[in-house]
Order: C-alpha cells, then structure tokens, then sequence
C-alpha cells in the first residue's frame, strides 16, 4: 500500500496514505472501506498442516466500484488494487502531483507545502513540506481573534523563552514545538517540525514486521501500555527496559514542568500526543 502511495497511485479508501479529498467521495458510490480483497489464499492448516487454498467470491461493492470506473474514468483517480478476472477492467490513472504553496509566515520565515491534505485532527487539516522537515496545520473553520494571539505567542515569546535560555537545547528534543503562524485561503494555520526518527518504530512488530509499523508506525503510548501489545505484538527490540521507562517518564515530567513555568498548560495529553 505504502507503494502505491510513493508512486503517487494510492488505493481507494485508504485512510492512512491515501487522497482525502478523494476518499470522502467514495461513500457515494458505494465504498466505505478500503478497495482491497484477498481473492485467493494458499496457506497450511494450522492443525494437521495440509495445505490449504481457499476462495472468496467478489462481494456486490467490488463490482459496482469496476462498473463505475469504467463508466466515469475520469473520477477514477485510485489505484484499484487486484483487478480480478470476470471484473470489467478498472481504469488506472495517476494523479498530478500537487503544487507546491509558497507563503511568508509572520516571522518572516518561508514556508512551503503541498497543496493536498495529508492527515486530519479534529480542527485542522494538515499539509506536508516538500523535503519533510515540517507540516503546516490549517483550522477548518475560520479562527477568532483569541486563537490567533495564542498562537503567535506559543510560535514568538513562549518559544523563544524556552528554547532561548540556558537548557533551550535539551528541551528541543523533548518538544515538536510550533515555529511559525501563516494564513492562506482565509485560514489560520500553523507550522510545526515533522517527529524526528526517534518517534517511529525501528524494528516494528514480530515475526518480522508482520504489522508493517516499522519506519513507519508513530510510538502511541497504547503499544507500551497495553500488556496484550506489548507481548503479542511488539518486536521485543522495542520493549527497552526499567532504565528507559524511567527516562521517558523523566522527560515528559520535565517537559510538562517546564511548559506550567512558562505560563502554559498541555490541554491533550495522552497516547497520541506524549
């Protein structure tokens, strides 16, 4: 899936690395998962270890979605993974790439994105630098003025009176602290680092990554708090031990200390955000 993505051709209804925009169009017309189905299976029976293969029919959504690509090519911009034999054949077509958005920030800095949202929080759509250093985090709905002193506080005083004084450079590994504030289209919108490696598996899942989270799957807090995944899942490489658990929790005590002397407090933080 991850290369379909790369190559610019993601699977419809892929909500991690697929189009968006795209996606929300699909319910439309009958999808509301991800156009994959596993129509063949060869595997050995986990008892007697006979071997196994096994069939599974094309469901009515399938069929419909291959009618309509072919019906309207030029809505089908997916790439339709597994165009099965007896399926009118689907129409593949690659997206253009998208333009790159070139704004000044009110610092000054220049700041520069896709112009295709990658990912959604509750309030704001978020676009990808060209070299993947930084993302730009725009609110859907028009932002008040509150908002917009906030943020260029947190992005100007807050910022340079953390990282400004002595110990600055320590607590720049503890945060993915907001740079800059821009607007674009009438929005407010925020510009913050990408994680750095650190925050992503670097051995992932057992049995050889069978999850497929390596490199690629951010460090949620419920993989090492959970005890089912902690033994079931992950790969025992990245379990760490009392020493690391102990610094981790060092850190975001410090991190979360500092912020409280700055005048600030933390209004989300749990599995996704520590």
């Amino acid at each position: 899936m991850s290369t379909c993505e790369s190559q610019n051709c993601p699977i419809a209804g892929d909500e991690r690395y697929g189009d968006y925009q795209a996606n929300r169009r699909l319910p439309k017309i009958g999808l509301r998962r991800m156009f994959l189905h596993a129509a063949r299976l060869k595997l050995r029976h986990p008892l007697s270890g006979e071997p196994l293969a096994l069939e599974a029919r094309r469901c009515r959504t399938i069929c419909r979605i291959f009618w309509y690509a072919q019906k309207q090519p030029e809505s089908c911009r997916f790439c339709f993974s597994g165009c099965f034999s007896g399926c009118p054949k689907a129409v593949f077509e690659k997206r253009p790439m998208s333009e790159i958005v070139t704004l000044t920030a009110g610092n000054g800095q220049t700041v520069r994105f896709y112009n295709e949202i990658k990912a959604q929080g509750g309030m704001k759509d978020v676009y990808f630098s060209p070299d993947g250093g930084y993302v730009v985090a725009f609110y859907r709905r028009e932002a008040d003025a509150d908002t917009r002193e906030r943020l260029e506080m947190i992005t100007g005083a807050y910022r340079e009176r953390i990282f400004g004084q002595e110990g600055g450079s320590y607590l720049q590994n503890l945060y993915c602290w907001p740079t800059a504030v821009v607007e674009w289209q009438g929005r407010l919108g925020v510009v913050a680092p990408f994680y750095r490696p650190c925050f992503f598996f670097e051995h992932g899942s057992r049995n050889n990554d069978m999850l497929g989270i390596k490199g690629k799957g951010k460090k949620d807090g419920k993989w090492f708090a959970s005890a089912a995944n902690r033994s079931k899942f992950l790969d025992p490489r990245e379990l760490g031990n009392w020493m690391m658990h102990l610094k981790v929790c060092i850190m975001l005590a410090r991190a979360v200390r500092r912020m409280h002397m700055a005048g600030l407090s933390h209004s989300d933080l749990g599995y996704k955000t520590a």
